[in-house]
């Protein structure tokens, strides 16, 4: 079972004195757990650190995290629009998976063809990506590409970085009527990612 390690920033209030900020780290084996946490000490920022795969990001407050049960994702939801939630994550890799940045980048981007599964999943289908939307990000690209899936045509934002110790999948999942909407969400999630040793 994995742990969630959070830096904590909690808000004290005392009677005699102001309200401060007092950094904690904490473990967190379940995400029902921390969530009982930030109720209970009134937790105003949460930031991840995956020491595995080499990264620490801000949890955003709009983000409601959710159970993946894949040690190497991390993710959550993003607040429902029309009855639809958006989902994000991140997914770490070891570099050894993949020949190089480039490799990875093929199977996750590049190398995807229409109609055809994809080819880091058996179950989607590459619905196609329009070449000026792969962009060079901080530690890596990102690209807007469409898969289908179960019978439904997905808009995808997928960022691809590298870390001193592996590669990362963040991907954002959408509806064509979402897509626009919550693009600056993933934006905000994507730029809040910094490497760590």
């Amino acid at each position: 079972m994995k742990l969630i390690l959070l830096t904590l920033f909690i808000v004290l209030n005392t009677c005699n004195s102001k309200a401060q900020n007092d950094p904690i780290n904490r473990e967190y084996k379940e995400t029902e757990d921390l969530r009982s946490q930030i109720k209970k000490d009134n937790i105003e920022t949460l930031v991840r650190v995956d020491s595995t795969f080499g990264y620490k990001t801000e949890v955003p407050k709009w983000l409601n995290l959710k159970e993946t049960g894949n040690e190497r994702i991390w993710g959550g939801t993003i607040p429902s629009i029309g009855g639809i939630e958006n989902a994000m994550m991140i997914k770490g890799f070891d570099k050894s998976e993949f020949k190089s940045f480039e490799h990875f980048t093929k199977i996750y981007i590049t190398g995807n063809k229409f109609g055809n599964k994809t080819l880091y999943s058996e179950n989607h289908n590459w619905y196609g990506l329009n070449p000026k939307d792969l962009h060079t990000i901080k530690n890596g690209v990102s690209c807007r590409v469409f898969t289908f899936f179960q019978n439904k045509i997905y808009h995808n934002q997928f960022a691809l970085i590298e870390t001193k110790k592996a590669f990362l999948w963040v991907q954002f999942v959408a509806t064509p009527d979402t897509y626009e909407l919550n693009l600056p969400k993933f934006t905000e999630f994507v730029n809040g990612i910094e490497l760590v040793e």
